[in-house]
């Protein structure tokens, strides 16, 4: 009697050992995803801290200091792409990976207005179409994406490929 009582004792520990262990993996992998997304959030903020502090006026930025911008941008961009590299669409994602996915669209915006502050339209197109073409950008960059590229295409009067996107609207 006194056996089976310490095996009964014995088997309740390792019962709650496991259960344990598997909470712990379960609760450790969320937290994985949060800090990656972390670093992205992190990089986006670095890039906005750039902007803001480049005390230049945006009449005066030389296109240096416009591609010093851009690549702060894209760095978040690349961030997000080291970060969550088997995002294949927007569904079934969880809240950090969605949040991740919103900086990194906002960040390709903001890197192809610069882009075509700096004159180099070429660039920026190659952005938008980026964002346009990604499964893993949030509806409202694509929206923003294509209404950019309808405009890009409208002011060097290529109407065919601007109604094109704004049709895409």
């Amino acid at each position: 009697l006194y056996c089976k009582c310490l095996k009964r004792e014995l088997m309740n520990k390792i019962g709650i050992t496991f259960c344990l262990i598997i909470f712990l993996a379960l609760g450790c992998s969320g937290y994985e995803i949060e800090q990656k997304r972390y670093q992205v959030e992190k990089a986006y903020f670095e890039a906005e801290k750039l902007v803001d502090n480049h005390s230049v006026k945006p009449e005066l930025r030389t296109r240096d200091d416009y591609f010093l911008l851009v690549s702060a941008y894209m760095q978040v961009f690349n961030r997000f792409t080291e970060n969550f590299p088997n995002l294949t669409s927007l569904q079934n994602l969880s809240e950090p990976e969605v949040e991740a996915s919103n900086l990194a669209g906002k960040a390709l915006l903001s890197a192809s207005a610069l882009l075509l502050s700096a004159e180099s339209t070429d660039s920026a197109k190659k952005v938008l179409d980026y964002i346009i073409a990604s499964p893993v950008m949030l509806k409202q960059h694509r929206f923003d994406a294509l209404f950019a590229a309808g405009n890009i295409a409208a002011q060097q009067g290529n109407w065919p490929s601007a109604e094109n996107f704004y049709l895409q609207l």
